[in-house]
């Protein structure tokens, strides 16, 4: 199986619409959502047990969240939406650490810091 980061033609069509920057900013988190999810899928193949593969099933489908409620924080911040901006990444950010990645909790406590009280 492989998953490819590429976005639908609908959401290819709304995202011109945006800004340059919003453009890649979504283009790159949905392209690092799928690589992540390509690689938790590469290793549910490769495992024998059904308890690891019903393990990391709910793994991705929580972790992927994250990336979601990123993705949605840093639109809501563009939009100068920042009471949802600071809610999505937040949620994020506990998600992250839930799962102790400390690099992109790190990027969401950063992008929390930069949003106007």
């Amino acid at each position: 199986m492989r998953i490819q980061p590429v976005f639908p033609y609908f959401l290819r069509m709304k995202l011109n619409q945006q800004d340059g920057a919003m453009r890649e900013a979504l283009r790159e988190g949905f392209k690092r959502n799928y690589l992540g999810l390509a690689g938790d899928y590469q290793q549910l193949m490769k495992s024998k047990q059904a308890q690891e593969r019903q393990y990391k099933i709910e793994f991705s489908d929580r972790y992927s969240q994250a990336t979601i409620y990123h993705n949605l924080g840093l639109l809501a911040q563009a939009l100068e939406n920042y009471a949802e901006a600071r809610v999505n990444l937040q949620t994020a950010l506990e998600i992250y650490l839930e799962y102790q990645d400390d690099y992109w909790a790190n990027v969401a406590r950063e992008a929390l810091a930069q949003l106007p009280d």
